[in-house]
């Protein structure tokens, strides 16, 4: 904990650097790390709770990134890291009290994406990310407190999504890709969001059609007072059950 600068390091030929600054609470810099060799960068920074700059290349290769930056506290943005091979992102930026921002992320490959975001209380939006492969996303956005919209979100493989939503009190926006086709689906719940009627117009409108029946959870919502027995039928004719 009482390290807080680290000189310029040749890491190019290193596969594992997962838990390598754990608990590193007075690291407040991280050089240029090169990454060539890197699988694996799991829990890489965790808790590195003074951490304000960190500066990474070659990341092509590495495929778990889960934890990566989990209880970074003073962190306020991240580089732009090469994720084209990465399947594991959960946990990767969970308790990071003040990100506001994060950059364009390619997860395509991503399997987990469980807790991803869980915490970031000052996270305001998201770029597009690709959910084509994600199966988890439990928690993936619990109590980010000033989220207001969040990226087009693709379902057709999750089957884990617990708690995703909670505590996104100024959530106003949200929507999925209606084109996948016949998903399995599961349970989703966006309680006491902020959609108004309007929104959750777009939102029902956009669901998928399920290959069998699950819930949809809005109650807390502005907006669901204001929902027509046509519009809740709509939601009904592709295999959503609504609560409100």
């Amino acid at each position: 904990s009482s390290l807080i600068t680290i000189p310029l390091l040749d890491t190019a030929a290193v596969t594992v650097m997962t838990n390598m600054f754990y608990l590193c609470s007075g690291l407040t810099a991280v050089p240029g790390l090169d990454a060539a060799s890197a699988v694996s960068m799991s829990r890489m920074f965790y808790s590195c709770s003074s951490l304000v700059s960190v500066s990474l290349k070659n990341t092509a290769s590495v495929k778990s990134m889960d934890g990566m930056f989990s209880g970074c506290t003073s962190l306020t943005a991240i580089p732009l890291l090469d994720t084209s091979s990465v399947t594991d992102m959960s946990n990767m930026f969970q308790n990071c009290l003040h990100l506001v921002t994060v950059p364009p992320l390619n997860t395509a490959s991503v399997t987990n994406m469980g807790s991803m975001f869980g915490n970031c209380g000052r996270l305001r939006n998201l770029p597009q990310l690709n959910f084509s492969s994600v199966s988890k996303i439990s928690f993936m956005f619990n109590y980010c407190a000033r989220l207001v919209s969040l990226p087009q979100l693709d379902i057709r493989k999750v089957n884990e999504a617990g708690s995703a939503f909670e505590g996104c009190t100024r959530l106003v926006k949200v929507t999925f890709r209606p084109d996948v086709k016949s998903p399995a689906g599961c349970d989703l719940s966006l309680k006491d969001c902020s959609l108004g009627h309007a929104a959750l117009v777009e939102l029902l409108g956009s669901l998928p059609t399920l290959s069998s029946a699950k819930k949809l959870t809005l109650t807390g919502n502005p907006g669901t007072s204001a929902l027509t027995d046509a519009e809740k039928a709509a939601a009904a004719s592709k295999n959503w059950t609504l609560v409100l």
